[in-house]
């Protein structure tokens, strides 16, 4: 998949940077890789939005944007990367960084790296390799320091000039109230900036001031505090001595309630929705004795007021809010010396521990697009927690809680086709948490965790640590009677059989996991070991029980009222009604490619995406729509995770693939066939998709 995230629109007007956007503007076309550097709070942030979306304009494929604030581990960057540049999942046989290198390396792109400086080395080693094995990329990044490669043109991003600092404050302040200021007010607004240092984030915070004070009064302020709280750090610049001032001065004007609230709320790693605010916030959580819900949102509306707490659209839950980092690394730091953060910490991954759990109970269930929608955005937040859970000397119960996170993720991981992130995570889960494996509830918590882990290692195909995973977790599930651990357990032990070709092995596995999913009352396992035995029956020839098995499949997502998962047990019964050369009318396997595609509306899963394709591709072949076929299996390439490819459930050689490229070869001949493919291939995923349910609609009817 290509998908690159474009460069953000910021809300406000862009003030006081036309020479520097320009003159970054001409480095970008001399220097593959700028870095632009300075203090925290100087815009360069902003800066690089706008030299970004004029630079992009020029180059062929755009600009990407990907923000790495958020970013807590340098073995997530080129997953950050890939997640900005829309590609799927990391093949079993390339590093993330050769992932990304095979994708961009006939691309003419500018990627952008926002806030690289806690991950400077990584990111440094990632610009090297970009620059030495691509042509066409450039890069831009902002960061507190340089990276280091060589090739690098730094950028010291300057404070603001006085004018431009003026005209920002004016313009910031206006947004809020009407601005009528006489001579000395305008006097006294200068002299503020002079104070300021020119900093845009310090002028932002000043400019919300002017809604209660003058411009005299708010320099009297000032005054009467920079003296005192401008000395810090003796080493540290001008600049960031004068904005914590401006900070401390903030959280002095702040309540308590409030204060405490800016301190917490400085744990999470992104946006914030309310109830997890009250999380970490309340005095006593689950006494009955902690604070007000009515509390908890005037501290929010002050902090809101203050521009230390920003809104941002939520996930149909409700608001949600954030902090600017400068903000927030202030916050962190009143919370580390209050003797709090841990604390705060705990908080916050126990109810992401809670919050992912209760979505994974609810997916097999109505409203997976908004469970899916909701994890997108908590999933900063889901890795922060989990970091904090697992690092050393985190404790049996954080390190639990860690694991309940990673096994939660099941289906987020699968739906999304990060499969790869997570199985590095429960691998990590399941080997520190193995020390406490004797207590009942952490064994059982790993079992199911080795179940799901053994899963997810299937669409990679490593099949090894699959087998090996679902042999231990079948016998721990057998000794302690979770016959729904089993199920899953053996689910992925028919997937390995059949994989290997030993197809009789792999229907007694899944007979089984059917045999286990029954007793254990687990409908949606059983509804998901409907699907793989369908394909496998369908795989062998015995086209009738596939087709029951997925009829009986349906009939279990009706009652659940399950969306995700149904498209696959679709895709089986489309193969089989290509296979039986039924392909119009309303059970014929257009129609049935056609339901695995109109979800993807929804939830644009790339492996159902590329089935669907891949099943239009064969039905236009067989009714002698030779480009058609030919581009839908180019759509097809450019969804299908590539690590896939090997699981023959996913694969469609009985329905002679091999005969048909060949055919298609030779009637379109060699390069019509590849610019037919490369035509499917370079559509933009939602293009291809309506495309192809076109397709499916005209030539069905």
């Amino acid at each position: 998949m290509w998908a690159p995230r474009g460069v953000p629109d910021p809300p406000t007007r862009f003030v006081g940077r036309a020479r520097e956007a320009e003159d970054v503007g001409r480095l970008l076309a001399e220097h593959r890789l700028l870095t632009l550097t300075g203090a925290g709070g100087v815009g360069k942030t902003r800066l690089a939005q706008r030299a970004a979306r004029s630079a992009g304009l020029l180059l062929r494929d755009g600009a990407c944007w990907v923000e790495l604030a958020e970013v807590t581990s340098p073995d997530v960057l080129p997953y950050a990367v890939a997640e900005g540049l829309g590609l799927g999942p990391v093949p079993p046989h390339l590093t993330p960084t050769d992932h990304l290198v095979g994708a961009l390396h006939q691309r003419e792109l500018l990627l952008v790296l926002d806030n690289c400086e806690h991950l400077a080395a990584a990111c440094a080693r990632l610009a090297h390799l970009l620059l030495d094995r691509t042509t066409g990329v450039r890069l831009l990044t902002t960061s507190r320091l340089p990276l280091g490669p060589g090739a690098e043109r730094l950028y010291v991003v300057p404070p603001l000039p006085e004018d431009a600092s003026l005209a920002l404050l004016t313009d910031r302040a206006a947004l809020l109230s009407e601005v009528s200021w006489s001579r000395d007010d305008l006097e006294h607004a200068r002299a503020v900036i002079r104070r300021l240092d020119g900093l845009p984030l310090a002028i932002e915070f000043a400019a919300r001031r002017l809604r209660a004070l003058s411009p005299g009064q708010l320099l009297d302020r000032l005054d009467e505090r920079l003296p005192l709280l401008s000395k810090g750090d003796p080493v540290a610049p001008e600049r960031h001595r004068s904005l914590r001032a401006m900070l401390d001065w903030s959280h002095q004007l702040c309540t308590p309630a409030q204060q405490r609230l800016w301190a917490r709320l400085s744990v999470f790693a992104g946006s914030v929705p309310l109830d997890a605010a009250h999380a970490v916030w309340e005095e006593d959580p689950g006494t009955g004795g902690g604070t007000a819900p009515e509390e908890l949102l005037d501290a929010v509306d002050g902090l809101i007021d203050h521009s230390l707490l920003l809104t941002e659209p939520g996930d149909g839950a409700g608001r949600r809010y954030t902090m600017l980092e400068t903000v927030r690394e202030y916050g962190r730091d009143r919370l580390a010396r209050g003797g709090d953060l841990d604390d705060a910490r705990t908080r916050h991954l126990m109810w992401f521990r809670d919050r992912v759990l209760d979505g994974h109970h609810r997916w097999a269930g109505p409203g997976q697009a908004g469970l899916l929608e909701r994890l997108r955005h908590d999933l900063p937040n889901i890795r922060h927690a989990m970091e904090y859970g697992l690092r050393d000397g985190a404790g049996p119960a954080r390190t639990h809680a860690a694991l309940d996170i990673a096994r939660g993720l099941q289906w987020y991981w699968t739906a999304t086709g990060t499969t790869g992130e997570g199985t590095g995570r429960l691998r990590r889960a399941l080997a520190v948490t193995a020390p406490a494996d004797d207590d009942p509830v952490v064994h059982a918590a790993r079992t199911r965790a080795m179940a799901a882990c053994a899963f997810l290692c299937v669409f990679p195909a490593d099949l090894a640590t699959a087998g090996r995973l679902a042999d231990e977790a079948i016998a721990r599930a057998l000794a302690d009677g979770d016959r729904g651990a089993a199920g899953w357990a053996d689910l992925v032990r028919g997937l390995a059989a059949e994989t290997t070709g030993r197809p009789d092995v792999a229907l007694a596995h899944l007979r089984a996991s059917l045999e286990h999913f029954e007793a254990a009352g687990e409908a949606y396992g059983e509804q998901q070991l409907l699907s793989i035995l369908g394909s496998t029956l369908w795989a062998v020839g015995r086209l009738e029980e596939s087709a029951a098995c997925v009829e009986r499949g349906m009939r279990i997502a009706r009652a659940l009222g399950e969306t995700w998962h149904r498209p696959y047990l679709d895709w089986v019964l489309a193969l089989v009604r290509i296979t039986e050369r039924r392909l119009t009318g309303p059970d014929g396997a257009l129609a049935h490619a056609r339901a695995v595609l109109e979800p993807q509306r929804v939830f644009a899963d790339p492996r159902a995406l590329a089935l669907g394709h891949d099943a239009l591709a064969h039905c236009a072949w067989l009714l002698g729509r030779h480009h058609d076929a030919a581009r839908l299996f180019g759509a097809s390439d450019a969804c299908w995770p590539r690590e896939e490819t090997q699981i023959v459930s996913y694969r469609t050689d009985p329905l002679g693939t091999e005969r048909c490229e060949a055919d298609l070869r030779a009637v379109l001949g060699e390069e019509g066939y590849a610019l037919a493919r490369a035509e499917g291939a370079q559509a933009p995923p939602d293009e291809a998709r309506e495309w192809s349910i076109r397709f499916a609609v005209d030539v069905g009817k």
